[in-house]
Order: structure tokens, then sequence, then C-alpha cells
């Protein structure tokens, strides 16, 4: 009896305090105790507070953390009105964040502009800062830092050589096992024929 008036009440109203229905049904003679109600509501009350939070909760967007990377190193004329207030208010909140976007701007600055002779003091900066993911990129650029310093100095690139063997071996990978060299010479002449 209890326990359908309990359900009935729940479903009339779901903001309902388990209080207010232990005293409702102590009006109708239910002579058990408090805790009994409570228990029997449990649940009730578990779902109930989680609705409540959840309500309480602003509606935000969620963004992946490679995406934000993403955002953060993107000009900001090529942002869209939501993503720049996002990078805005990360930027507010985190000292780390506001950080790795200068320090990412400026890496692309060096690419684009071919400002190498600056790569040695990007990557003191860098060193001195608390992000690890960053410190960890400028490390492995220390360790072929010639290299890295002469893609973002001269103008020639191994782009084109790379992209063939890139193809050369997707081909070859599609017919491992299947054909001879003979076939493998004869796709990359007609492919380029």
């Amino acid at each position: 009896m209890f326990s359908e008036y309990l359900q009935h009440r729940i479903q009339e109203d779901p903001t309902v305090e388990v209080m207010q229905l232990w005293k409702e049904i102590r009006e109708k003679g239910y002579n058990g105790s408090r805790t009994a109600v409570y228990e029997y509501l449990k649940d009730y009350s578990r779902q109930k507070r989680k609705l409540e939070l959840i309500q309480q909760l602003p509606q935000i967007p969620s963004w992946a953390p490679s995406r934000v990377s993403i955002l953060i190193y993107q000009k900001e004329e090529r942002l869209s009105p939501d993503e720049r207030r996002l990078i805005g208010d990360l930027k507010k909140r985190s000292d780390d964040i506001k950080t790795a976007s200068l320090l990412a701007h400026k890496f692309r600055d060096m690419m684009e502009n071919q400002r190498g002779s600056l790569l040695k003091d990007w990557i003191q900066e860098v060193l001195q800062t608390s992000i690890k993911e960053l410190k960890s990129f400028a490390k492995g650029l220390l360790n072929d830092f010639q290299a890295v310093k002469n893609a973002l100095t001269l103008p020639w690139s191994n782009g084109q050589v790379e992209g063939q063997i890139n193809k050369l071996k997707t081909i070859k990978r599609q017919m491992y096992g299947r054909a001879s060299f003979e076939l493998l010479r004869k796709k990359m002449v007609l492919d380029y024929g």
C-alpha cells in the first residue's frame, strides 16, 4: 500500500524530497522508521541527486584534448567564434595553455617564414617551461638539430622523394606475395608514363 503510494508520488512530482514522502505516509498510518523509507528510496535519492547535479551544470560543448591542441596551433583568424571563445577562456584559466599557445605560434611562424635561426632560442624557451609534452618535443628536435634547422631555413625539401617512396611501399604492400618485382616495376612505370 505505502510502496504504491510512494511510486505514485514520485511519478507525480520527481523532485519531491524523501522526508516529505515519509511525513505523508506517516499521516496515512505508516508507523515504520524514517530509515526504512530512506533505505527503500535510496536509488530514487541517488537518481534525484544526479539529475539535480546535471541540471546545475552549464551546457558547455565538450572538446577532445587533441582537438584543442590543433585549435591552439591554428591562426586565430581561421577559428570560428566558438573556437576563439574556447581558446580565450582556456588561456585565461591556465598559464600553461597560454604559454603553449604562444610557443606553438612562434614555432609555426618559424616554419612558415623559414626562420631556422630562431630554433635554438625557441628550444631553450620551451625547456624552461613546465609543459612536459613541449619539452619532450623540443628534446626530440635537439636529437636531430641540424636537420631540423636546415628544414626551417633552406628552400629545398625532400617531400617529393618521400612521396614517391610512400607510393612505392603502398603498391608493394598491395602486391605482397602475389607477384614479381617485374610487375611492381611495370606498375610504377605505368603510373608515371
